[in-house]
C-alpha cells in the first residue's frame, strides 16, 4: 500500500479531530488525545521501517457479477528486497443473485533479484520465471513487489476506540479514497516499540457497485526469513 500522509501529519490530524469532537478540554483529556495520536504515529513509523515481516490476509472483492475471496500469507525481507506470497482464491460468478460458476485456484510467488518466480494450480504447479516485479492475477489484481506500508490519505481521521489486552484500536469513519469511500480500523501493540498488528479496511466504489473488504494481520517483525529461488527440481 502506498497511500500517503507523513506520520507527523497523521498525528496532527488525529489530535485535531478529537479536539473538534469534544470542544473544550481538561488538560488530562488533551494529554490523552496527544498520547493516542503519538502512539499511532510511532506504530506506523515502526511498522513501515522493519527489516522483515510476516503478513496474513483475507480479502473479499464483490462486484455485481463476481465474488472473489482471497486467503494469503506473505513474507518480506526488506534488507534483501525479497518477498514470497502464497494465495488461495475462490471466484464465484453470479447472475440475477444466483451462482453460475465457481473457480478455485492457488498461486505461490517469489520476488528476488529483479525476477518473479511463480507457480499456480492451473499450470500444474510448474515454476515459471519472468523479469520484473509484478505477478498479474486477473481476479485479484495480483502482487507487486514493494514494502508493505500502513499509510492512508489525509482524508482518514483516526480516533482512539479503546484498549484491550494491551492492544489499542483506532478507527477512521467514512473517508474519500481512490474513487470511492473507505472505513478503516487499526490495532496497535503495546510495549516500548509499538507496531500496527492488524488493519481492516472496507471500500465501496462510488460507481459500479464494487466493494472490497481487507483484513490484514502483521507480524512477527524483524525475525530471520530465508527466501530462495526455486531449484531445478521444482521446490524452494
Amino acid at each position: 500500500m502506498t497511500r500517503a500522509p507523513t506520520n507527523s501529519t497523521r498525528a496532527a490530524l488525529c489530535l485535531a479531530l478529537v479536539c473538534a469532537a469534544f470542544g473544550s478540554f481538561t488538560s488530562a483529556t488533551v494529554a490523552r488525545a496527544a498520547g493516542a495520536a503519538s502512539l499511532l504515529a510511532r506504530a506506523e513509523k515502526n511498522t513501515n521501517s522493519v527489516s522483515t515481516l510476516i503478513h496474513t490476509d483475507f480479502n473479499v472483492i464483490t462486484t455485481p457479477t463476481l465474488i472473489v475471496q482471497v486467503h494469503a500469507r506473505g513474507a518480506e525481507d526488506e534488507a534483501r528486497n525479497r518477498e514470497r506470497d502464497v494465495e488461495s482464491v475462490v471466484v464465484t460468478a453470479r447472475s440475477g443473485g444466483k451462482t453460475k460458476h465457481t473457480l478455485r485456484y492457488s498461486a505461490e510467488i517469489i520476488f528476488m533479484n529483479g525476477t518473479v518466480y511463480y507457480r499456480t494450480s492451473y499450470h500444474a504447479q510448474k515454476w515459471i520465471s519472468a523479469r520484473g516485479t509484478r505477478f498479474v492475477d486477473p481476479y485479484t489484481g495480483g502482487w507487486q513487489r514493494a514494502r508493505t506500508m500502513v499509510t492512508f490519505p489525509a482524508t482518514a481521521h483516526f480516533q482512539p476506540v479503546g484498549t484491550s489486552g494491551g492492544t489499542s484500536e483506532f478507527r477512521a469513519s467514512s473517508f474519500a479514497a481512490q474513487g470511492g469511500t473507505e472505513t478503516a480500523s487499526l490495532w496497535v501493540s503495546g510495549g516500548a516499540t509499538p507496531y500496527v498488528v492488524r488493519e481492516v479496511v472496507d471500500y465501496r466504489a462510488s460507481r459500479g457497485g464494487g466493494e472490497e473488504h481487507q483484513d490484514t494481520r502483521l507480524g512477527p517483525f524483524n525475525t530471520r526469513i530465508l527466501i530462495l529461488a526455486p531449484t531445478k527440481g521444482g521446490t524452494t
